[in-house]
C-alpha cells in the first residue's frame, strides 16, 4: 500500500483489497473522509476506516450520537475505527490491508 495519496479530499474514499476468493462482498476495508463528519465537527473526527459494508451506517450512528468513543461495533466482525488525521487513519488501514493481503497469500497457498 505505497500508492496512498497524501492527502484525501472531503467525501472522497479509497478501498483496499479484498480477500482472495471474494468478490464485491463489501469486506474491503474503506477509509472515508466523512463531508459529514466535517460539517457538524462531532469530537474533531474526520475519518472512518472500516469494511465498505459498514462504514456508512458507522457514519450516521456516530452523528447521531450512538457511539461511545471512537469505535464503532456490530457483532464480531463490523468494526470502524473514526480518526481525527489522516496520517492516524492511514495507518489503520495500511495495517488492515496489510492483513489481509498477509491472510489472503496464505490462502492462496493453501490452494
Amino acid at each position: 500500500m505505497n500508492g496512498m495519496p497524501t492527502r484525501l479530499g472531503k467525501g472522497k474514499a479509497i478501498q483496499g483489497p479484498e480477500f482472495y476468493g471474494c468478490s464485491n462482498t463489501g469486506h474491503a476495508p474503506v477509509i472515508l473522509h466523512s463531508a459529514e463528519l466535517v460539517a457538524y465537527d462531532i469530537k474533531g473526527k474526520r475519518f472512518a476506516v472500516g469494511d465498505a459494508l459498514y462504514v456508512d451506517d458507522a457514519v450516521y450512528e456516530y452523528l447521531l450520537g450512538k457511539v461511545s468513543g471512537n469505535t464503532w461495533k456490530r457483532g464480531h466482525l463490523a468494526t470502524v475505527k473514526f480518526f481525527k488525521t489522516y496520517k492516524a487513519a492511514r495507518e489503520y488501514f495500511k495495517a488492515r490491508c496489510e492483513e489481509i493481503l498477509k491472510r489472503s497469500e496464505s490462502m492462496q497457498k493453501a490452494n
